[in-house]
């Protein structure tokens, strides 16, 4: 489980990360200061897919500046706060790109972290766990197929 840590967002106002819970799955991106613009447009560009795994993608960035898109949200972490706090680092303490996987009740189904031998996954590997969420999730299918 994803610990309840208190965000803040890019608009200034904060936010619980607790209060996402029960609503979607939850991909979660620290940046860690890289440019991941390029994973950020392949996600928006299955914006659809996300949507019909009722996903949402949240950004934690290092601060205000970074081109990220209409509809995802974004959190600031300028103090490395957030990913010291989340598990984005690495073993020297230094923020280390992430992504997490979540489902709707904050439980962690993929964790990503970069490295020089192992880079983040592809926005079709993120969709990919986020539909294995759902077929996990018996309370989110229609009742007749139960």
């Amino acid at each position: 489980m994803l610990r309840d840590v208190e965000l803040l967002l890019a608009d200034g106002t904060t936010q619980l990360l607790s209060q996402l819970r029960g609503r979607k799955n939850l991909v979660m991106i620290f940046t860690a200061g890289a440019d991941l613009i390029d994973l950020v447009n392949q996600l928006l560009a299955l914006r659809q897919e996300l949507q019909e795994n009722e996903a949402e993608v949240l950004i934690v960035h290092n601060a205000e500046q970074g081109n990220f898109a209409k509809g995802i949200g974004l959190a600031l972490d300028p103090e490395g706060a957030l990913h010291r706090q989340l598990g984005a680092i690495d073993d020297q303490e230094n923020r280390v790109p992430t992504v997490y996987v979540t489902d709707r009740f904050g439980e962690v189904f993929a964790a990503f972290r970069q490295s020089e031998n192992k880079p983040l996954p592809n926005a079709k590997e993120i969709v990919g766990w986020l539909e294995f969420i759902n077929r996990q999730c018996e309370e989110c299918s229609p009742p007749e197929w139960r």
